[in-house]
């Protein structure tokens, strides 16, 4: 992390503002672009976006092409493709990285630059493609799949809470690219200023900094999402159970067949959205603090 991830306005706006659009989402990726100056007043991100919906191609099980949209990279990338120009080796390393990224089945996003990944990030794809094969292999059902791929989400360096909890703030920061999981991490009062700001946390008065939240969504192939959600702190009880919860639902329009009453209820949603967003778009950064 550097100093160009301190953050003016809030990343968190940013999926609602989309989700508020009626523009598809190359368009609105460009629209935006321009709107907010290439975001240059929100910390380093980078944003997976798209409408998830099946394809019916060569391949069952495919899905439309996703994006990826950062304020590091000029271009905005579709991802999941199943079809169209493999890169060439003549091409720049930048492009040919673009390409490349095009065509995979398997991707990671963390704060770093995505055509530049940190190790955590290279060793959770890794991990996300053995826990899928043995997932086919031994024929698991969901919630095998739902606690392995926690168990991905949970892997730290190192890896025991209490060699982190020697730490001082810095070598812990230090330790993060590394690091998929971010056990407890104890501030100390005298935490640098530039440090405080990169974090994005209004307030460094808290005791700890650390992973408070984990998420696996699951969608399978007639578009219904299994989506687990497992709260680890809710304070600075680090001996506090986590909490987990599961909601279930169908993608609306998974085959592009969505019906009037349904589109009319989500436009609804969206104008909703829209005007809530852009009301209080200069909200709270972003932080991972254990509150």
């Amino acid at each position: 992390m550097n100093s160009d991830q301190i953050s003016k306005i809030s990343r968190g706006s940013i999926p609602a503002l989309f989700l508020g659009s009626d523009l598809n989402a190359a368009d609105w990726a460009g629209k935006m672009k321009v709107e907010m100056n290439n975001f240059e007043d929100v910390g380093g991100f980078s944003l997976l976006f798209g409408q998830l919906r099946a394809n019916h191609g060569v391949n069952t099980g495919d899905i439309e092409p996703l994006y990826i949209f950062s304020n590091r990279y000029e271009e905005t990338v579709s991802v999941f493709n199943t079809q169209g120009h493999k890169p060439s080796d003549s091409s720049s390393p930048h492009d040919y990285k673009c390409s490349k990224l095009q065509y995979c089945d398997n991707i990671g996003l963390s704060n770093s630059p995505y055509l530049e990944p940190w190790p955590k990030v290279d060793e959770g794809k890794k991990l996300l493609k053995r826990v899928t094969k043995k997932s086919i292999e031994e024929k698991w059902g969901k919630e095998e799949l739902i606690e392995n791929l926690f168990s991905v989400l949970s892997v730290a360096h190192p890896s025991g809470s209490s060699e982190w909890m020697s730490y001082d703030f810095e070598t812990g920061f230090k330790q993060m690219p590394q690091s998929i999981f971010i056990p407890p991490l104890r501030k100390k009062s005298n935490v640098g200023l530039e440090l405080e700001r990169i974090t994005s946390n209004p307030s460094l008065s808290r005791k700890y900094y650390g992973t408070r939240t984990q998420t696996i969504i699951l969608v399978d192939r007639q578009g219904k999402v299994t989506y687990t959600e497992r709260n680890l702190h809710t304070g600075e009880d680090l001996e506090e159970i986590p909490q987990t919860r599961t909601h279930v639902f169908d993608i609306e329009g998974w085959d592009n067949d969505i019906d009037e009453s349904e589109k009319a209820e989500r436009d609804e949603v969206k104008t909703r959205l829209s005007e809530e967003v852009r009301g209080n778009i200069e909200g709270e950064a972003d932080g991972e603090d254990l509150r």
